[in-house]
């Protein structure tokens, strides 16, 4: 695509500052509790290898107000690494602390025979699907109700055929200016680096769809399709080829005559004049025109630093941006976006394979690691949210032994038994218990777990709902004598 056909898209897309935050997030299990070592720095280049610190080049400064921010998460001064890097450090059970942004969990499943441990961690973004859904289409509509406001205030509107013309800008326009829109959204690659595998490239697969949803409803041109370029070449094109589109539907008429004359090349400068004068006259401007004061305000504050306030005023083409930004729903890390401003690398120190987990395992130095670009953490658009997660067990060996004579569950088993056994009521807990205690190895444990097992067996399957105590137990029990009547194995070495 040319440069010169990427207007809409540079509308969309913000620019970056060359200065951003990096975080290198450590977490160690220990026991109940999880060590959770942050380090962070600012700096104007990204690093490529998280397996370093600094992976970049530090800024001088670590960034005032983020400093502030962390020292009230954490309750505690920060550690500095030379000049331009700081450490928090933290115990924390239960939920994680909201230090990068967004919300997490540590969880732990004791139980006598092994403990389940779970991390789930999600770092900024928004999650809410329908609300971003609606603000895209919000976003659309206005849009949609500026443009009209303002050609209700032209000589078009004095045309005759201006009333259907309206009507057709009002609903057909609309519906496919949100359909396109939402082309957008769902456009799930990032901006591509590289050609893929199959030779495609998902810029160019957006146009592609864009292109034919426009031939079909007549906005461009079927014939000369490869030279159809007055969507993408301006807004002035646009106009033509909306003009187009209701020439088709609606017939010739002195308003869609109108239209296309208004993209004119000696008329369209006038025209947008006049449509920016326009803007900023409608409560959509003032709106927005007041969220962006408000957030200069608070970067300042978070700033704390002494230079005056810029005077740079809001103008009609920031709105313009603003608007298109939040229809096409394109934040720092959105679909085609290579990511926000900030970086994440996280760690999580394991010393064996960790049963699930979208991490990268690095068997040599017994860790799960994530690497992310994040959105800004005021980002007015924001991706979905970057996660981590990762479960695992730790059996009891040496209680294993002393019940059944050999480890009987580990891995998936004992994840399985640990969910069950921490979900039990008190009274079934205390009984549970109970059975163990008279599991004291020897060959006597064979025949007390089947003797309980029989004391729970459903007569037939299809007599006890899968959700009955009884049902569970039974099923418990039988893998626990199934573990116990195969041949022993080689029991892992004491740490």
């Amino acid at each position: 695509m040319s440069d010169k056909r990427m207007w809409l898209i540079a509308l969309l897309i913000g620019l970056i500052g060359c200065d951003h935050y990096e975080y290198r997030l450590v977490m160690t299990p220990r026991g109940q509790e999880l060590q959770r070592d942050l380090n962070y720095w600012q700096t104007d280049t990204a690093g490529t290898e998280p397996t370093t610190m600094p992976t970049s080049r530090p800024s001088s400064d670590v960034g005032p107000g983020e400093l502030e921010r962390l020292q009230g998460v954490y309750d505690a001064p920060p550690v500095r690494r030379g000049s331009n890097v700081v450490s928090f450090s933290k115990l924390v059970t239960g939920r994680m602390p909201d230090d990068i942004g967004g919300a997490g969990w540590y969880e732990t499943y004791p139980t006598p025979l092994g403990t389940a441990f779970a991390y789930l961690e999600q770092f900024r973004g928004n999650d809410d699907l329908l609300a971003r859904q609606e603000q895209i289409l919000s976003a659309v509509n206005e849009m949609a109700d500026v443009l009209l406001g303002w050609l209700d205030t032209q000589p078009i509107s004095q045309k005759d055929g201006y009333a259907a013309l309206r009507e057709f800008l009002t609903t057909q326009v609309r519906h496919d200016a949100k359909n396109l829109a939402l082309m957008l959204k769902h456009a799930d690659q990032r901006w591509p680096e590289s050609t893929d595998s199959c030779g495609g490239d998902p810029e160019h697969d957006l146009v592609a769809r864009w292109l034919a949803y426009l031939a079909r409803r007549s906005y461009i041109d079927r014939n000369t399709l490869p030279q159809s370029n007055e969507f993408f070449d301006s807004p002035a094109g646009l106009m033509i080829s909306i003009s187009r589109a209701a020439q088709t539907r609606l017939g010739t008429s002195p308003a869609v005559a109108e239209l296309a004359s208004m993209a004119d090349e000696d008329r369209w400068p006038a025209m947008r004049e006049s449509l920016g004068a326009y803007v900023m006259t409608t409560e959509p401007f003032a709106r927005r025109r007041q969220q962006w004061e408000d957030r200069k305000k608070e970067q300042a504050s978070l700033a704390q630093t002494d230079t005056k306030p810029s005077e740079e005023e809001f103008s009609a083409r920031d709105y313009w941006s603003a608007v298109f930004e939040e229809a096409a729903d394109f934040g720092s890390g959105s679909g085609f976006d290579s990511g926000g401003p900030d970086r994440l690398v996280v760690f999580l120190k394991l010393p064996d394979e960790p049963l699930f987990t979208n991490g990268k395992r690095d068997a040599d130095q017994k860790t799960v690691a994530w690497d992310f670009r994040l959105p800004d953490r005021d980002e007015a658009i924001q991706p979905l949210p970057e996660i981590c997660y990762a479960m695992w067990v730790q059996a009891n060996v040496e209680g294993q032994q002393a019940h059944f004579g050999k480890l009987v569950l580990e891995g998936i088993d004992l994840l399985h038994y640990c969910m069950w056994y921490t979900n039990l009521p008190g009274p079934q807990k205390q009984d549970w218990d109970a059975l163990l205690a008279r599991l004291t190895g020897g060959p006597a444990v064979l025949d007390t777990l089947k003797q309980a097992q029989e004391a729970v067996e459903p007569a037939s399957q299809a007599s006890q709902p899968a959700d009955r105590p009884d049902y569970d137990r039974y099923w418990m029990i039988t893998n626990l004598i199934r573990a116990v009547e195969e041949p022993a194995q080689t029991q892992p070495a004491k740490p």
